[in-house]
């Protein structure tokens, strides 16, 4: 299954030698100035998705250098958070306070709105939020500028970030909105006073993420439940119970988890497998109280959800892009159309 998230790739292969630099800083010049730095071929690739209101990347740079300044904070005028992560290689980002030089695995914090500017080379996955979204996950956000994650939150960060990138190009629409709010309270946890919310340590927060991601894999089991995902990863039944403290709890998370599963299989329009084969293939062992459940939740049977998806034609990103994405989609389609003149050798260097 191909993604059906806006996505935007640039290859500078797919371009002539002499403009490839060229495309690249076009591509580049609403956020920053890029500069090439040493004698060799320009090379780079990205792979850009929108992800809810996130905008993920994939990168892989030659040596640059790149810089944000006043003009270009007032021209592109961006009220949100990057966050930088070095997968290999080397960065040097100067801020307004401090220098930071990045090593693989860690992941450095961008407020758009002031400056900074740098170099790098390697392989990156960055990731853009909305202020906004972080300030709803956190009340003790405030700005941490050139922060760097680091420590047993690093390694957390650093997992949740390569994983998804891996399923970026495979995730469906409906899916999109779950793996977003999932990044955003663990970018958000990066920025308040301690890098954690009050009350919830590292290692917790280490152990709930393991907990959600087993359970992620193994909706389809009937036997999931808190005891035997504690048995399985090897974890006391204390310290996971301790991990989800302040929510509905670990069986209630499974239950969620299972009925929007399902949820997203109902509503795709290429999944016509009978209702009672989807519960099944997310863990309901009685048809009957996967349709009571599942009316509980949403507040209507499986049929009509389905139903509704067959006639409505439109994604779930389709219809909250109307909200959130005008920007992006704009900026989206003068790229397109910027890659596609440069393709044919009207770009100029």
């Amino acid at each position: 299954m191909t993604s059906s998230l806006p996505h935007i790739r640039y290859d500078s292969r797919d371009y002539p030698p002499e403009t490839r630099f060229a495309v690249w800083r076009q591509i580049m010049s609403a956020t920053y100035d890029v500069e090439l730095l040493g004698d060799a071929p320009f090379a780079a690739d990205v792979d850009g998705w929108m992800l809810g209101d996130l905008m993920l990347a994939h990168s892989h740079l030659p040596p640059i250098g790149f810089r944000r300044d006043d003009a270009k904070i007032k021209s592109e005028n961006s009220n949100h958070y990057l966050f930088f992560h070095l997968i290999q290689g080397h960065a040097t980002s100067v801020f307004e306070d401090r220098t930071v030089e990045q090593t693989p695995g860690n992941t450095v914090v961008f407020d758009m709105q002031r400056r900074f500017h740098g170099s790098g080379e390697g392989a990156f996955i960055s990731v853009s939020a909305p202020r906004e979204l972080l300030e709803k996950s956190s009340r003790t956000l405030h700005s941490h500028h050139g922060a760097e994650v680091d420590g047993p939150l690093a390694r957390l960060v650093a997992d949740h970030l390569t994983s998804t990138v891996a399923i970026a190009p495979h995730l469906s629409a409906a899916e999109a909105p779950v793996v977003a709010r999932t990044t955003v309270l663990l970018l958000a946890s990066c920025l308040t006073e301690r890098g954690v919310k009050e009350g919830a340590p590292v290692l917790s927060l280490a152990i709930r993420h393991d907990v959600q991601r087993h359970i992620e894999g193994n909706l389809h089991r009937p036997e999931l439940a808190p005891a035997l995902i504690c048995a399985e990863l090897g974890i006391s039944r204390a310290s996971a119970y301790r991990a989800f403290e302040g929510t509905e709890g670990i069986a209630a998370f499974i239950r969620a988890r299972r009925l929007a599963a399902a949820r997203t299989m109902l509503e795709h329009p290429g999944e016509h497998r009978p209702i009672a084969e989807i519960a099944s293939a997310v863990g309901f062992t009685d048809p009957a109280l996967f349709s009571h459940s599942y009316r509980r939740a949403f507040g209507h049977a499986p049929r009509e959800a389905r139903d509704a998806a067959a006639s409505a034609g439109l994604s779930a990103i389709e219809i909250s892009s109307k909200i959130n994405h005008a920007n992006f989609r704009r900026w989206m389609r003068d790229l397109d159309t910027h890659l596609e003149n440069a393709g044919r050798g009207n770009t100029k260097t």
